[in-house]
Parts: C-alpha cells; structure tokens; sequence
C-alpha cells in the first residue's frame, strides 16, 4: 500500500474532468479524477467517485471534542493494582524478583486490565468498544482501542522498556512494584488518550 501524508489542511484536492490529459492517458466521456498523491488517481464515474469518497467521510471517526477514549478512576486503579493484579517478575514468581516496568510485564498487566477493565478503574468512553494490545513486527507493545465501529485506534508509536524505566532513573526508594505498575498503566491510558 503506498502512504501518502496530507501534510497541511491548506491542501487542496486536484479534481480532473473528461477529456483531462494525465500520464496514462486521457479521462473517458464521464469519468472523473481526485489525485490522491503525485502518483495515485482514483477515477470512475462521478456518482461512483463521489459514492467512494463520501463512504470514506463516513468511515472516518467523528471530532471527540476533548472527550477521552478511556477515563481512568486513579484511586479504584491504586486499589486494584494492590489487591488483585498480578505482579510478578519475569519468571513468573510471586515471591521472586520485585516487577519491573519492561514491554513484557506492562503487556500482561494491560491484559490484566483488558480482562475486567471496570475493576482496574478503566471505563471505556463514548463509543469505544474494547481495548487491545498487541506486539510490534520491531519490538514494542502497541495498545489502543477498538471503536463499535470496529475502527482500530492504536499507539503512533509503540511503547518500548525505555518509557517505562526513564522516569524512574535511578528509581527512588518509595519507587515499590505497586508504584511503579501504577505508573506505567497511566503512561499508556494518557499515550490511548492521546492518540486520536
């Protein structure tokens, strides 16, 4: 698929008519022409360009108008890291190694609240369906949201080990497992919340 980025909102879309001369040739008696980029035109007949585009306008989220995608009650969300998530090492012990923040341990605990969001003190917003994780083809974790329009809205960028431990470098003494997972579970909502 080839990406082309609308760089500015001052760009405007070149519209071709028939009898218009392009690189492949000349648009047919009916057949209109949006460029897509330097390289891409869609083209057809005028009911069925304007049909394509208007099912894309559709398609497309509406503004949320400062609305979140996640609204994360931080009290319900202290309690329930302290009472029933499972914070293990890597090893999966719970009387190993305190639990550290890395891509692995933050992806079980994101599961964790995907599992029963309502008792980790997520509530999904307007329109949202569920939350999903998933690992990125270059290492990372991707998190986001599904719309109930079945639109997947994920991370820009995935979250690497390194967002987790910067904040945290050195960690200071009170730095305990439950703060830092507390840490870490608001990192991604606010990365979820600012990626529409």
């Amino acid at each position: 698929m080839t990406h082309w980025e609308l760089a500015t909102t001052e760009t405007k879309p070149e519209v071709f008519g028939p009898g218009e001369i392009l690189d492949d040739g000349r648009l047919d008696t009916g057949e209109y022409g949006v460029a897509i980029s330097a390289e891409t035109l869609l083209y057809g007949t005028l009911p069925d360009v304007r049909a394509y585009l208007e099912q894309a306008l559709a398609a497309l989220p509406k503004p949320r108008d400062g609305q979140p995608l996640i609204v994360v009650d931080r009290d319900r969300q202290w309690a329930w890291i302290g009472t029933d998530a499972q914070l293990y090492d890597d090893d999966g012990d719970p009387d190993g190694d305190p639990w550290m923040p890395t891509e692995e341990s933050v992806h079980e605990l994101v599961d964790q609240v995907i599992a029963n969001p309502g008792a980790a003190g997520w509530t999904l917003g307007d329109g949202v369906k569920s939350l999903f994780t998933e690992d990125d083809e270059e290492g990372g974790l991707m998190v986001g949201v599904e719309l109930t329009s079945g639109l997947r809205i994920g991370l820009g960028d995935p979250i690497r080990d390194e967002a987790f431990t910067q904040p945290w470098n050195p960690l200071p003494p009170q730095a305990d497992d439950h703060h830092l997972a507390m840490d870490a579970l608001d990192q991604v909502a606010d990365r979820i919340n600012n990626s529409y």
